[in-house]
Order: C-alpha cells, then structure tokens, then sequence
C-alpha cells in the first residue's frame, strides 16, 4: 500500500515496532534502573558513583546483545557486543547529563535506523 510518501510495508511496521519497543524497554532497563541502583549501591563519591553507574549500565548492555547468538553468527554477535558497550555508555553519561530518559530512548531508536542503512554484513 502506498500511502504518499510513506510506503506501508509489513516488514517496515514490524522493523519500526521492534525499534521503538526495543529503545524504549532497554533504555528504561539500563538507563532507568540498573544505572541509579549502581549508584545507590557503590561508596564513595558522587563522581564515583557516577563513572561505576555510567560504566557497569554501558557494559552490561553490551553484554545482554550476546543473546543474539542464538540466530546469528558468533562473529556478527561478538561485533554487535563490542558496538553495544560504548552505546550503551554514551547513553548512560546522556541521561546522567540531561537527567530525563526520553532523549537516549530517541537515540537509541533513531540507532536502528542509522545501523540498518551500514553495510555490515556484505
């Protein structure tokens, strides 16, 4: 169906629904609650806390992308985790700047788009 401009494609809908749903729950997951609960957790500094939240949220969000080892090949995933960590940092030291999610969850959407246009894998 086309609809002006914007062609509707199930493939397109899908793509977009898992981006959004995926920037919005990982964000809240990582950026919401694994980030304040290091910093509630660790001792010491407010910059302390800050650099243990901002580090252990970018590399456990890495590191949950390793699930994608079951559909696709080690190589793909070990460059999909290694690519995840510093995302997942940047958008930790974002939120800890700004101090609202919203602006990684658009970042984190926009990603998918921007990652989907690259030739990665041929």
């Amino acid at each position: 169906m086309n609809l002006g401009i914007l062609k509707y494609d199930a493939n397109n809908v899908s793509f977009f629904m898992f981006s959004l749903g995926s920037a919005i729950l990982e964000e809240y997951g990582f950026r919401g609650i694994v980030f304040p609960k290091v910093m509630q957790v660790v001792k010491g500094s407010s910059f302390r806390k800050l650099m243990f939240g901002i580090t252990i949220s970018g590399v456990l969000f890495g590191l949950i992308h390793f699930q994608n080892i079951f559909y696709q090949p080690f190589l793909v995933t070990f460059q999909q985790v290694m690519g995840a960590i510093p995302f997942g940092i940047l958008m930790a030291v974002l939120y800890a700047r700004i101090s609202t999610i919203l602006i990684p969850m658009l970042f984190h959407f926009a990603s998918y788009k921007i990652i989907n246009l690259l030739p990665l894998n041929g």
